[in-house]
């Protein structure tokens, strides 16, 4: 089972509901944050929010956060494994999950 959680007291819930897998996602943007669509997510507000969602379910689901627009569709790698790192490194998450029509 797999659901997608914000904030610190939504992941309290499903850490306590027993779900695998918990994703962050850039969907916050307009849940949590009003914006009309996704794009306006930045890095550094998604290791925000993936912090948080940490704290909620520090040794439960296997956490998930979203890469935001802009933050790995480059020709060098190495600037998206950094923004990869930070979302393990400095966000908690277990995993990230990109979005893409073409080879990365």
């Amino acid at each position: 089972t797999m659901v997608t959680a914000y904030d610190y007291p939504s992941a309290l819930h499903v850490n306590r509901a027993g779900i695998d897998i918990l994703l962050v996602g850039d969907s916050c943007a307009m849940v949590e944050l009003g914006y009309e669509t996704t794009q306006p997510m930045t890095l550094d507000q998604m290791v925000h929010h993936c912090e948080a969602v940490k704290r909620g379910a520090p040794s439960g689901p296997l956490l998930v956060g979203d890469m935001p627009l802009g933050t790995y569709e480059y020709d060098d790698t190495d600037v998206a494994l950094r923004n990869a790192y930070r979302l393990v490194k400095e966000g908690g998450m277990d995993a990230v999950k990109l979005e893409g029509g073409s080879k990365l």
